[in-house]
């Protein structure tokens, strides 16, 4: 949403000095107006569809009934399918102390990019020793 904001108020003055007319073009800036940025998706970063009160993310298939800060989504009512959830479970991220665990997606199926999954961290115990016989 873009909108020209005026920025400088000119005034004119005439004058005559010496029997010439001169004028003076003078610009005094005033203050910036506040620009908000358009709602964006929490998951995937863009800028959401807005409608009336309401908001949608065509590649998450959500939707917010409100748009205010923080507000949490539904599956997309206007988006066939969307009241089916995803449930593909990205796999096991392994560090050697660390490892999370992932739960099914919980958005809905036919989501565009990543996947928003739950998950648990495990903390892995000390490296195994071996015998060495």
């Amino acid at each position: 949403m873009t909108s020209k904001v005026k920025r400088e108020r000119p005034s004119i003055m005439t004058d005559r000095i010496d029997g010439a007319m001169t004028e003076q073009f003078e610009v005094e800036p005033g203050l910036p107006q506040l620009v908000l940025p358009a709602p964006q998706c929490g998951h995937c970063g863009n800028d959401v569809e807005l409608d009336g009160d309401g908001a949608w993310c065509e590649g998450c298939c959500v939707s917010w009934e409100r748009i205010f800060d923080g507000d949490v989504g539904r599956p997309d009512p206007d988006v066939e399918g969307s009241h089916v959830p995803c449930t593909i479970v990205d796999k096991p991220l392994i560090g050697l102390s660390l490892t999370f665990v992932h739960g099914p997606c919980v958005l809905p199926s036919g989501h565009d990019g990543e996947h928003l999954c739950p998950y648990r961290r495990e903390f892995n115990s000390a490296m195994k020793e071996t015998d060495d016989d």
